[in-house]
């Protein structure tokens, strides 16, 4: 059986220090809005299950991210308090 390759992730895909917290549809290239996050079944030590909806696709997506960057998408989704 002939191996699968694996493509390269594109540069558009990574990060700049300064560059807003967002996740981006696959499909329509669109942001995503965060909805919560789950212990992982499987290693809920170390990951989280956490979901997202597209509102233009009407699709959630579950990724399972790791604890510091799914407690970073849910402080950076939080509501702003009024001062």
């Amino acid at each position: 059986m002939a191996a699968i390759p694996i493509p390269a992730c594109p540069s558009d895909v990574t990060m700049a220090p300064d560059e807003p917290l967002k996740a981006l549809c696959h499909k329509c290239r669109g942001e995503m809005i965060y909805v919560t996050s789950l212990p992982h079944p499987r290693s809920p030590e170390k990951m989280m299950r956490t979901t997202f909806v597209c509102r233009a696709c009407n699709q959630t997506r579950n990724y399972s991210l790791s604890i510091p960057m799914a407690e970073a998408y849910a402080a950076a989704s939080a509501p702003k308090r009024a001062s």
